[in-house]
């Protein structure tokens, strides 16, 4: 499904928009919880068409708006690149552009009022960049990088001239003029913005897994200030004339912190009357512009983008897509006609295109409520649409792939709307010439995609157009990232927390000092975000050397400043625990999903030791992404296939292939994610293209394949007369169970006791498995073990939650007599079951406040008790539907597994 999917039933005719009234009938009591749009009279639905109508049209330009004060106040001033030296991780906080750990990110605000001149250096080392200018309808008016740059332009290095609609350089016809300099005549590139402000985004592909070529790709960012014509520069014409070139300007690379300017710009207003306000504003700032009543000079250009040239495949001349250059547009222009039906659709709420906002001075009080709630009506039908659009269906592997009127769009209804889903979703958007990015939130089956289960993604060598093996068709870099939606986020979605559990990537390369005053002091690493400073992770060497530290443990920053004496060096403070922001209250968004760099570290640990003392460990680098960049790094099987495994715990072999999943939830979102495929700059490989729309032509991400329900791998535990039985009774020593595809439950969780993996193999045999069982709870609980037909838990033709279930687990019971019982809390008891091959054991918790609860959060109203921890424990919560949301009220822990005669 995509947005105009979900909108298509309410869709006007001839280009009239929605049917407001449907949408309300469908949708307000659901999303509103209220009855104040039920029973409007004509003006007041009136009222909300205009406002929905208003909010579809107008969002993209409020949040330029938003962004543009926000940036230029806590980023980079106007006319200023933001350089930053870090990538995005999983401490991000809402952020535009959306998140994306495989790049590194240079942003600016362009106020055109003065042409600006972009200077970019030779690309000798042959590095892949795209830069999206962007009017502040986030229209794209311009791509500048490899793509659509000549050999010359790539080798020389090339100025661009950045011009809005005052400049005599954007109503003429050409492409490129010469601009007379201090030293002499210079070609520059035109690039045509359409509205006074405008936005430029960057990304620099790298290895962001890799601190060596992270540093290598800043300094050709950020350029040497002894070197003439080196780095990415901005500058005004009339110093480019001045001067000949555009000036090293030392680079931005830390944004700062205002609560204030945060909490006023950093989201969606909740208030209609503020967001039509800012869009009103936003109007004033950038007039829509007008139809070009000339012609330009064609060929266009390809970094001169428009509707016309945004994807070579369906646009090729002959197709039923192709627009010929004699039509040229700017993106963001109307005709009149379009104007006055827009002002007269949106009058009754005040709004005008050309004069802003202003809220009727004769509304009651009743309008004002009306209004208010219409607004919100608006924002959560979006809200609920966006986050629905994320997977496609079977015949493209359940990918949903959007690669026309994306990233620039034409001026109709339903076009509207995508733009504005796409701003939701991520601020802006590539077009597809330059990048595609399929998103998926189901499996090879169509189910959703949850971290309670593992899954793979297998991609097959591919020969490229130009005869190079490569794993996806693209020519810029292509990449596989896990994210956590969540409707919450302005910016969905989040990177995850788990990404730090795959340490492959990070090496024990740094150091410490311990001071007299308890701080660490180590050397700045060239990576360092003090944004999200808090939080950090870090994991411990073999030998810490210092008292309150453990060896090859993680850790977080919970303190740091810059050493006053020497503002290369960081002091920091270490906690070893992180509490994520789980959104109990469900102001944004979900209750239980964590928010996205909401979280905080827990206490300061105290260290001990002689000052001086060296304590060696690695900076964690998250590994939310893998790609291209990581070639060099990712298996690949007998077959020259990369088998990528997304799971939330730790494969046992190919470290480097595991895209780590949502580890911990409470409730079954929070389990949930999404993965997104990257393609930059998409080209042919066996004969298909990412860029096609269809048939065999288009190249489709490989299906994710649903594999095995994550629970405790009682077959890593064996000892060695099991390991002897497994031989005698398979021929190996060695099984696989998670290899194999489970059925699939949606609130499954894998805290079982599982012995059928052996293919029937261990039918007959008895086994003794030895525990530990650790109490943290005021409750003294009795906790069971029954018998089930399958890990979901079902019992005959019972499912966890049907009724009746609850009875036959009780009768499955093999401990009834005899539960386990840990009568003394904060303890650890140590004990034995005796266990038959061949079946399944689900625990089952009876509390002392007399409820009971099991696994399947299908019996538990969609929250879940348990959760696996690792390979070899589960622990629970006691508190029915949540207490303390801690999992932690017993931690049941298989110590061993041996056979029984």
């Amino acid at each position: 499904m995509d947005l105009t999917t979900w909108f298509a039933p309410y869709l006007l005719p001839d280009d009239q928009g929605f049917d407001t009234a449907a949408l309300l009938r469908d949708h307000a009591s659901d999303l509103l919880g209220s009855s104040v749009l039920s029973g409007l009279s004509a003006e007041e639905l009136q009222l909300v068409d205009a406002c929905l109508h208003a909010v579809i049209w107008g969002y993209p330009l409020e949040e330029t708006y938003r962004l543009r004060v926000l940036n230029t106040a806590l980023q980079a001033p106007i006319n200023t690149l933001f350089k930053p030296s870090y990538a995005a991780n999983w401490l991000n906080k809402s952020s535009s552009p959306a998140p994306d750990s495989s790049v590194l990110y240079v942003t600016g605000w362009l106020d055109l009022a003065e042409e600006q001149v972009l200077h970019t250096p030779s690309n000798a080392s042959d590095h892949y960049y795209v830069w999206a200018i962007l009017d502040s309808n986030i229209n794209t008016v311009g791509s500048i990088g490899p793509r659509t740059q000549t050999e010359r332009e790539r080798d020389d290095g090339a100025y661009y001239l950045l011009c809005g609609p005052s400049s005599p350089h954007y109503t003429s016809a050409d492409w490129t003029t010469t601009i007379k300099t201090a030293d002499g005549e210079t070609s520059v590139r035109i690039i045509k913005v359409d509205t006074p402000y405008a936005w430029m985004t960057a990304r620099f592909a790298t290895n962001t897994l890799s601190a060596a070529a992270l540093e290598e790709t800043r300094r050709f960012i950020n350029g040497n200030p002894a070197q003439e014509g080196s780095g990415f520069q901005l500058g005004s014409l009339r110093d480019f004339q001045k001067s000949g070139s555009v000036d090293y300007t030392a680079p931005v690379t830390q944004s700062q912190s205002d609560q204030r300017m945060e909490d006023r710009y950093g989201s969606v207003p909740t208030l209609a009357r503020v967001f039509f306000e800012q869009l009103g504003q936003s109007l004033l700032d950038n007039p829509i512009p007008s139809l070009r009543t000339s012609a330009v000079d064609r060929p266009i250009p390809d970094r001169a983008v428009w509707l016309g040239n945004q994807n070579k495949v369906q646009q090729a001349v002959g197709g039923t897509d192709h627009i010929p250059e004699s039509d040229y547009q700017p993106g963001s222009a109307l005709t009149d006609e379009r104007l006055t039906r827009l002002n007269a659709r949106f009058a009754p709420i005040g709004l005008d295109l050309s004069s802003g906002f202003s809220m009727p001075t004769d509304w009651s009080a009743r309008d004002v409520l009306v209004f208010q709630k219409a607004y919100a009506f608006s924002q959560a039908l979006l809200s609920e649409a966006t986050n629905a659009i994320a997977s496609g269906d079977k015949n493209t592997n359940y990918w949903h792939i959007s690669n026309l009127n994306i990233g620039v769009y034409p001026n109709a209804w339903e076009n509207w709307l995508v733009r504005t889903g796409v701003a939701i979703d991520g601020g802006a958007a590539n077009i597809p010439n330059d990048g595609v990015y399929p998103t998926s939130q189901k499996d090879h089956e169509g189910n959703t995609l949850r971290s309670t289960y593992n899954y793979t993604i297998t991609l097959p060598p591919l020969t490229r157009i130009d005869g190079e093996t490569v794993y996806a068709p693209a020519n810029g870099f292509w990449s596989y990232t896990i994210y956590q939606p969540d409707p919450g986020n302005a910016y969905q979605p989040f990177l995850i927390e788990n990404a730090i559990s795959n340490q492959h990537f990070t090496r024990i390369d740094a150091s410490a000092t311990l001071r007299g005053d308890g701080w660490l002091s180590t050397r700045k690493p060239g990576n360092w975000n003090d944004g999200t400073a808090l939080g950090t992770a870090l994991v411990t060497g073999a030998d810490v050397g210092t008292s309150g530290l453990s060896a090859s443990t993680t850790y977080y920053v919970s303190d740091s400043k810059t050493d006053p004496l020497d503002d290369r060096r960081l002091l920091i403070k270490l906690s070893d625990t992180y509490t994520p922001d789980y959104n109990w209250l469900g102001r944004s968004g979900t209750a239980g999903v964590p928010v996205g760099g909401e979280g905080s570290p827990g206490t300061s640990v105290s260290l001990s030791g002689s000052r001086g003392t060296t304590v060696r460990f690695g900076w964690i680098q998250p590994v939310a992404q893998l790609g291209s960049a990581q070639l060099d790094d990712l298996e690949t099987n007998a077959d020259g296939e990369i088998v990528l495994q997304l799971r939330a715990n730790q494969p046992r072999t190919a470290l480097s292939n595991w895209l780590p999943t949502p580890n911990e939830g409470y409730v079954g979102d929070a389990y949930n994610f999404q993965v997104m495929a990257r393609y930059y700059e998409p080209t042919w490989a066996d004969e298909t293209t990412v860029l096609a729309s269809s048939g065999d032509q288009q190249y489709l991400p490989p299906a994710i394949e649903r594999t095995s329900l994550h629970r405790i791998a009682l077959w890593e535990d064996l000892d060695q007369a099991g390991i002897a039985l497994l031989e005698e009774r398979l021929g190996t020593t060695s099984v696989d169970p998670f290899a194999k595809t489970d059925r699939f439950d949606a609130d499954a969780v894998g805290a079982l006791l599982d012995l059928r993996w052996a293919d029937g193999a261990l039918e007959g045999t008895n086994w003794t498995l030895s525990y530990s069982y650790r109490r943290d709870a005021a409750y003294t609980n009795q906790l069971f073990f029954y018998v089930v037909d399958d890990v979901t838990g079902t019992v005959g033709a019972l499912r966890p939650g049907d009724s009746g279930y609850l009875g036959a687990a009780l009768a499955q019971r093999i401990n009834a007599n005899d539960p386990i019982v840990n009568a003394v809390d904060r303890s650890t008891l140590k004990g034995s079951l005796q266990l038959d091959g061949g079946r399944i054991y689900m625990p089952l918790v009876m509390t002392e406040a007399g409820q009971t609860i099991l696994p399947n959060a299908r019996s538990s109203f969609n929250y879940a008790h348990f959760s696996v921890e690792g390979m070899k424990a589960f622990a629970f919560e006691d508190l029915f539907q949540g207490g303390d949301h801690d999992h932690d009220d017993g931690l049941f822990s298989v110590t061993g597994l041996t056979p029984v005669g």
